[in-house]
């Protein structure tokens, strides 16, 4: 084959494979328009259907009371230490320890010796006394005596009125008592036992410094306990609190003392509240009461704490969804955040107040969504899940 058939056989076969090859690129370009085409419909499609979904729980205010806890022991609210005033033998135990006693009731009785004869002696004396302030007030009267003699015999006659006096304390004393209708604690002496003031006589007598029997009121009881001078002047007296013993039980009290003078090293001010003791229980002196005082009350949220959030600024608050339709399982409206007031917390919850009276809380998902986002859907939750 010569060299020009060779050339041309060449340029015969180029246009086709060119041909070939334009169709190509022109169905690659079509196919490419299309996909790109789908691809923005696509796109477009699910930005339209891309809704965000959250966890709201449907809120109420509530009356919540504030309270302080102190613990404190309970003690009898009158409690008599009784001492001899006179000295003598216990002849007689009259009452017996672990009862109630009614006022004046005698329970011990100390020897008379000799004051019985001394009492009608100065009862005569008087007697004598009396008859010449009388004679000599009649011949004052008359002139026949001066004044003198008249203020000589009253003299004589008030002597013998205070001896008189005397002698009758002396006697009573004789018989120690009751002071109050109350429970007599204890008798601390047997028959027999030299009791007395002021001095000792020999080994296991008593002076005015031992007590000899133990009164106490039982009812009301108190409970005292010392509060912090942070709260001192949130509490107010006669305010109605409730005492839990650690033996269990729940009683109702009222604060019948508050302390103006703080305790210098704790810094604690001393208060006593007062708890009834009916005869059918039997409060304990001496026993662990734990003391709940409220001290204000306010309308608030409760909230698990995982709803709170931190807004633009770093403030504490939460998440609300601002319904613009409601059905019986969802609510559909726009995200606000909310700031809050912390008024309580308990071990599960936060109480919160500077609310709404009704919000839609964001409970889950409040990550997810922004402070005026529309559109934002909340399925409601479990209320015992969230509660």
């Amino acid at each position: 084959m010569s060299i020009m058939q060779e050339e041309t056989k060449r340029k015969g076969k180029s246009p086709i494979r060119i041909s070939l090859g334009l169709m190509v690129v022109m169905i690659l370009w079509i196919a490419s328009g299309y996909s790109s085409t789908e691809e923005k419909v696509t796109a477009a499609e699910s930005k339209t259907n891309d809704v965000t979904y959250v966890e709201i729980k449907k809120s109420v205010a509530e009356e919540k009371i504030k309270e302080i806890e102190l613990y404190g022991v309970t003690d009898y609210s009158r409690k008599a230490n009784l001492r001899a005033e006179i000295f003598g033998r216990i002849i007689g135990i009259e009452a017996k320890e672990g009862n109630n006693i009614k006022k004046d009731k005698v329970i011990l009785n100390i020897e008379k010796r000799d004051r019985h004869a001394k009492f009608l002696e100065a009862t005569s004396n008087v007697k004598e006394k009396k008859i010449a302030f009388e004679a000599a007030k009649e011949l004052e009267e008359r002139g026949y005596q001066a004044k003198t003699g008249l203020a000589k015999a009253s003299a004589e006659l008030e002597k013998a009125n205070a001896i008189l006096i005397q002698s009758e304390i002396d006697m009573d004393n004789t018989h120690v008592k009751a002071p109050f209708d109350g429970y007599l604690e204890s008798v601390l002496v047997e028959k027999g036992t030299y009791v007395g003031p002021n001095v000792r006589i020999g080994e296991g007598s008593f002076n005015d410094g031992d007590t000899i029997a133990v009164v106490v009121d039982r009812s009301p009881m108190l409970v005292t306990g010392y509060i912090s001078e942070k709260y001192i002047s949130s509490i107010k007296k006669d305010t109605v609190v409730a005492v839990s013993l650690i033996s269990g039980e729940k009683i109702a009290g009222k604060i019948s003392y508050i302390s103006s003078i703080a305790n210098p090293i704790t810094r604690t001010f001393k208060i006593e509240v007062m708890i009834e003791n009916k005869d059918d229980i039997n409060y304990k002196s001496g026993v662990t009461a734990l003391v709940k005082i409220p001290i204000s009350e306010e309308r608030v949220h409760s909230l698990k704490p995982s709803a709170l959030v931190l807004g633009n600024k770093d403030e504490l608050g939460i998440k609300i969804l601002e319904s613009n339709y409601d059905s019986k399982d969802t609510v559909k409206g726009t995200v606000k955040f909310q700031g809050i007031t912390i008024y309580d917390t308990s071990p599960e919850y936060v109480y919160v107040s500077g609310l709404p009276e009704n919000i839609n809380v964001i409970t889950l998902g409040h990550g997810f969504v922004h402070d005026g986002q529309k559109d934002v859907i909340g399925e409601i939750s479990d209320t015992k899940s969230i509660n």
